[in-house]
């Protein structure tokens, strides 16, 4: 019954009062799903022109770009024009917060933050408008499987590391929204049983979490033998690489498929899996490439993803680095949808935490011990990676940010010890750079446990 509230009067509700139109969005998404490839790309090519013209006229550091490189807007005519436009990094957006920002942008916009999988932090203003598109688009895809607004949902999901204000807050939001949330830090076999008794009570008709936190607590499902406890229409799995023994771990866990999202906080998610198992490109909200060399690819070569959102016009990102490798599949899907289908190569891989206590965390932890620097303001830390030399031995590696202040590094361990123990030694080591490990990913946290165990 709840969940008819939810989707017919609480949801609705809130779209009015935030001036959101994701319900209108989603109505447009379910019929271009359909339309030829041909009619995809020649809408998503019109909001391209669009953002164009727009970021030429109000965007300071667009409007310097184009004029250094000598682009006119009015001749970009197709593709080949297109790639005149430099592509985007995180330092360059760190560097030109100010002068990326819509100076005539009159619609609504919030202010987000993330330090994202590269351990780099990045402030970014994302418009109302937008995030409309972006909800749209994962509900879209959550029909797929029969989910509904306002149906009963697990988030397995990281909390606010100093406030419990806010981790209260927060918790009431979600209930309101028919979820519950589980913290993803917390994944032993302690905390775990009291997380299972009350999932089991509220009885989710989905999940949506961190695909490592998913796993954990569908290993621990299958270690109880409860793989029955409630029925669940489907598992998204977001934020990490799912690798197919985990999916299918997952899956018998639940008895549903489990779908893999895929995105990232600076565009928002735009690659959903079907129900044929092929991620499919959302290119009404998205505008993505796959370079190598700065070159476009052909299908079936993996490449640099590099994304241009087309509905952020308060701070446009286009070209942007996303800084995960893939492939465009040249295939139509037996779904029927013509949507662009993507390969996702290497994206965010992340290993867990296991202390001498045998208590397991989500590396997610370290993500937010630096979104809690962002939030406090204290600087220091432009990007970090920590390596978990041993149960009880953590190296981090920090570029620093100027100005550097000793409170962020001070911080770090405190927020460290107070969930991995007291007893754990960090080591800080200050560094020009953080290179990529040899697959080319750029990960914030490695474990050699399992190295040193060998």
């Amino acid at each position: 019954m709840y969940d008819k509230f939810v989707k017919y009067i609480y949801f609705p509700l809130i779209q009015a009062i935030k001036g959101q139109k994701v319900l209108g969005y989603l109505q447009k998404l379910e019929k271009t799903q359909w339309e030829s490839l041909n009619g995809l790309k020649n809408k998503q090519w019109g909001e391209l022109k669009k953002l164009l013209k727009t970021v030429d006229k109000n965007v300071p550091y667009y409007k310097q770009l184009f004029k250094d490189k000598g682009i006119d807007v009015e001749n970009i005519k197709d593709y080949a024009d297109f790639q005149q436009i430099p592509c985007l990094g995180k330092e360059q957006v760190r560097q030109n917060f100010n002068q990326l920002i819509n100076r005539n942008y009159g619609g609504d916009f919030y202010k987000t933050k993330t330090s994202g999988s590269m351990g780099l932090s990045l402030e970014l203003f994302i418009s109302a408008d937008m995030d409309s598109w972006i909800y749209a688009g994962q509900q879209r895809a959550q029909k797929w499987f029969g989910v509904e607004v306002g149906d009963r949902a697990l988030f397995v999901w990281g909390r606010p590391l100093n406030s419990l204000y806010q981790e209260i807050i927060g918790n009431i939001k979600a209930r309101l929204k028919n979820i519950m949330l589980v913290s993803a830090f917390e994944l032993s076999d302690a905390p775990l049983e009291k997380h299972w008794q009350r999932i089991k009570k509220f009885k989710p008709k989905y999940i949506y979490g961190y695909a490592s936190s998913v796993f954990k607590i569908a290993e621990y499902v299958q270690k109880i033998g409860q793989q029955e406890a409630f029925s669940c229409k489907a598992v998204f799995t977001t934020a990490e690489t799912l690798f197919s023994s985990q999916a299918q771990v997952i899956k018998e866990a639940f008895g549903c498929p489990v779908v893999q999202e895929y995105g990232c906080a600076e565009v928002g998610a735009f690659g959903y899996e079907c129900p044929e198992g092929n991620m499919h490109v959302f290119s009404e909200n998205v505008f993505v490439e796959v370079l190598r060399d700065g070159e476009p690819v052909t299908p079936g070569e993996t490449g640099e993803i590099v994304v241009t959102s087309l509905h952020n016009y308060c701070m446009p990102f286009i070209r942007y680095r996303v800084g995960d490798l893939g492939s465009f599949l040249d295939d139509e899907c037996a779904c029927g949808r013509k949507l662009p289908l993507l390969d996702i190569k290497i994206a965010k891989v992340t290993d867990m935490v296991v202390t001498s206590k045998g208590e397991v965390f989500s590396s997610e932890l370290f993500d937010y011990i630096n979104l809690e620097l962002i939030k406090q303001k204290i600087s220091g830390i432009g990007q970090f990676r920590v390596t978990q030399e041993n149960p009880d031995t953590f190296t981090v590696e920090i570029v620093k940010q100027d100005p550097f202040s000793e409170g962020s590094t001070e911080l770090f361990r405190k927020r460290m010890k107070e969930f991995l123990g007291d007893n754990i030694k960090v080591e800080f080591i200050f560094k020009d750079e953080i290179l990529r490990d040899k697959s080319g990913k750029m990960r914030y946290f490695i474990s050699k446990l399992n190295q040193n165990a060998k």
